[in-house]
């Protein structure tokens, strides 16, 4: 779930970087997508 939820925000995060969305909400939701991965990564590493 982490990575599906991660790669449909960083959609977001390449269009604010295209300028076709708030550049602020992109690199917020690419933050976001990069904690995702990696708590993904934790829970595979258990």
């Amino acid at each position: 779930a982490c990575y599906k939820t991660g790669i449909i925000l960083e959609g977001t995060h390449a269009r604010a970087f295209a300028g076709k969305a708030p550049k602020e909400f992109g690199d917020l939701l690419h933050a976001t997508t990069v904690g995702l991965f990696e708590k993904a990564g934790r829970i595979i590493g258990e």
